[in-house]
């Protein structure tokens, strides 16, 4: 879906970039593609750019630009493929422009082995490049865990989170249900598997951090509902929670991922493609904590029901928003909770 063509530049930034480069401005067009910002195709004679626009909010406090951007250098610098390029950034308008990816979301039911391959490989570069000095210099990825604790604390910070917004929110059908599911349903789950895995975990190793070489640099919320389908295989996009992480966290989200999901079987060949690891002690961590990041993500899938991430969408101008759309994440979060056993 796109909007009229805007034929003025609306940016000094952009504007300084392409007299750099010496083209000639055509127009940009509004496009909806992310949950979180503003996108826009920048037309030029000989090229296309893309542009965008980072949410920002006083409660809000993450780099996203900041994030993304670095990351992308980092690829860029390292001679990892399969992402944009970082073409130019400017704080002060929380703006990026990136090379244009000429390709298609990838549909749900679509994904082919090659296509796993293709995330298997740029995680594996992204490991093999982990330990260099530049990577040291990355910021930590949202959210990211530096010990087995870690996860057990974002799963019940999320569980948490959601259960006060419900337990705030005006009363309603929708909410009530969702207030059950998080009440009812996603503590006790949360209490049962923190019990199980702080049972099979030895309560030294349970708080012990990570050392500094053990840690990815992590796409982060990594998977095929940021991907865009080209000619010869598929690009990764959308890194604005990106940065040094737990590989452990960055495999589960990738199989956790409900939008354009993959086979849980697939963690493993996730964790083979980290030929710079102990890829089998990330799977045996990966197995015993991919729960939690299961609960993780039901509350993910809710996120609507929170005032900030409600925000986000709205700046983006995301479609079919409101009411209807708290329905749709409701039956959404169900259905994966039924699917995975959650509440098993």
């Amino acid at each position: 879906m796109e909007e009229p063509l805007i034929t003025s530049i609306p940016q000094p930034f952009l504007r300084d970039y392409l007299q750099k480069t010496g083209e000639h401005f055509v127009g940009l067009e509004r496009i909806f593609f992310g949950k979180n910002n503003r996108s826009y195709h920048v037309r030029t004679l000989g090229h296309s750019y893309f542009l965008k626009v980072y949410f920002r909010h006083p409660h809000d406090t993450r780099d996203r630009l900041g994030a993304e951007y670095a990351f992308l250098e980092f690829c860029r610098d390292q001679g990892i493929g399969g992402v944009p390029l970082p073409l130019a950034s400017d704080w002060e308008s929380g703006m990026a422009l990136y090379s244009w990816i000429d390709g298609a979301p990838v549909k749900k039911g679509q994904v082919s082995s090659e296509d796993i391959k293709s995330a298997a490989a740029l995680l594996g570069a992204l490991a093999l490049c982990s330990s260099v000095p530049q990577a040291a210099k990355l910021p930590f990825a949202a959210d990211a865990c530096t010990s087995a604790w870690d996860h057990m604390v974002l799963a019940q910070r999320r569980v948490e989170a959601l259960s006060t917004a419900l337990m705030a929110a005006q009363t309603n059908p929708i909410v009530l249900q969702a207030r059950d599911f998080a009440v009812k349903g996603l503590v006790p789950a949360l209490n049962s598997v923190m019990s199980m895995a702080q049972s099979l975990i030895e309560p030294d190793a349970l708080r012990q951090p990570l050392c500094h070489h053990d840690f990815i640099v992590s796409p982060s919320d990594f998977g095929f509902h940021n991907a865009l389908r080209i000619q010869d295989g598929v690009v990764f996009v959308d890194f604005e929670y990106a940065g040094r992480d737990d590989p452990v966290k960055t495999v589960c989200d990738f199989v956790c991922q409900p939008e354009i999901p993959v086979e849980e079987d697939e963690l493993e060949t996730m964790t083979d493609s980290l030929e710079t690891f102990d890829a089998k002690k990330i799977l045996q961590r990966a197995k015993m904590l991919l729960p939690l990041h299961r609960i993780k993500w039901c509350c993910i899938i809710l996120n609507d029901f929170i005032k900030l991430h409600a925000l986000r969408r709205e700046f983006s101008n995301e479609e079919n928003s409101g009411a209807d759309k708290l329905e749709i994440q409701m039956h959404k979060a169900q259905s994966y909770a039924d699917m995975h056993g959650v509440f098993k």
